[in-house]
């Protein structure tokens, strides 16, 4: 029997693919070429009778041990079958063909991140974009929640508890409601005796006139100014620079008038304080002239005979103290300070004049100026406060 086809190595062996140089493609990844084989009868047709042809080295199935030669092995009873389904021809061809190694497997392309260390760029910025979009939202909603312009503030604000400022219709319908009136006017002359930029200054050049026994008050805005006293008009107050230039001591004269028309109160305070007010600025007023007047007479006159006892003025005072207790919680928060300076200040000058009307002395006479000072400046301050 005759085979022909074309020699072919092994697509594997001993359970490794080899390879050559120069292999196709096919062949690198495990797959074999289709193979045709043809085995053809010598001579003819093929007698498969059990005889075997002479000058053969050996069967090409051989018969096992215990069976006779004259008989055919399982072999050939195959091959006979085998080249019968050929419809009898001589030439019987078998096909045969290698399949692809199982073992074989595609590798799997990696991710294209995966090549490297580093991320795709595009990765980073998307990344980057999203933090910045996302930081900006809740930006802007913390900003919302606590620093809203709404003039109804939320409960859970953090500026709850802040008063909203009012609409300016409501400012105005506000200030509508407050009533109008007019207090007494003030007038009177300060006697100056410096200004300093500086509050050290102005306290030392303070205690410099009190240890000689004068009066001495201090402003508590810069620049300080000091005042050494007061008089009703500008006679009087030349009687008491007189004293201060005898003691070679620059002092200047100052017009005080203090307006008292255009004074608002809320409708509420003015029905309660109103008429407290107004009685409170005349029985001050009147403690201010009575003694402006005679302590300027006693201190400005070379021989006093002695100073007038301010009899008069302690029902006046008692009623004044009165009516400034009342005051201090029905007048608005900002006056409050002034209202209290106000009764200081005239109960400091009845005290020294009532003490001076008993010994007579200039120190005491002094002190009840100081007291008149501070009155006059307190009420300018309470003015404004109000209006």
């Amino acid at each position: 029997m005759e085979t022909r086809g074309n020699h072919v190595r092994p697509a594997w062996g001993n359970g490794k693919t080899s390879f050559c140089k120069g292999d196709s493609d096919s062949t690198r990844r495990g797959e074999a070429h289709r193979v045709s084989v043809r085995i053809r009868a010598a001579g003819r047709s093929a007698d498969l009778s059990g005889k075997r042809p002479e000058g053969r080295q050996g069967d090409a199935f051989p018969p096992s041990g215990g069976e006779k030669e004259g008989k055919p092995s399982d072999g050939e009873k195959g091959l006979r079958s085998l080249t019968s389904r050929r419809l009898g021809s001589s030439d019987a061809e078998i096909h045969w063909g290698v399949p692809r190694s199982p073992i074989t497997k595609k590798r799997m392309k990696r991710p294209g991140y995966a090549k490297g260390k580093r991320q795709p760029m595009g990765t980073v910025l998307l990344s980057v974009g999203a933090a910045l979009v996302l930081g900006t939202i809740m930006g802007f909603s913390v900003l919302t929640l606590f620093f809203s312009d709404d003039p109804a503030l939320s409960s859970r604000s953090i500026d709850a508890h802040l008063e909203r400022n009012p609409a300016p219709e409501e400012k105005a319908a506000s200030e509508e409601r407050k009533s109008a009136f007019s207090l007494a006017d003030l007038n009177a002359v300060l006697i100056q005796g410096g200004s300093f930029a500086e509050k050290e200054r102005a306290q030392q050049a303070i205690q410099s006139h009190r240890s000689k026994g004068r009066a001495g008050v201090m402003t508590d805005a810069s620049p300080h100014r000091i005042f050494l006293g007061v008089a009703k008009n500008r006679d009087d107050a030349l009687k008491l620079s007189v004293i201060y230039q005898k003691e070679n001591v620059d002092v200047y004269l100052k017009d005080l008038k203090v307006k008292g028309d255009g004074v608002r109160l809320s409708e509420e305070a003015m029905q309660a304080a109103g008429e407290d007010l107004s009685r409170f600025v005349e029985d001050g007023h009147r403690i201010f002239q009575t003694l402006a007047e005679s302590t300027a007479s006693f201190l400005g006159s070379s021989s006093p005979a002695g100073f007038p006892d301010p009899k008069g003025l302690e029902e006046v005072h008692r009623r004044m103290m009165d009516a400034g207790t009342r005051l201090e919680k029905q007048l608005p928060s900002g006056a409050r300070p002034h209202l209290q300076d106000l009764m200081m200040a005239a109960d400091q000058a009845v005290q020294s004049a009532r003490e001076a009307s008993r010994n007579p002395s200039a120190a005491l006479a002094w002190q009840a100026q100081e007291g008149l000072v501070r009155y006059a400046l307190a009420y300018e301050a309470l003015v404004s406060s109000l209006k």
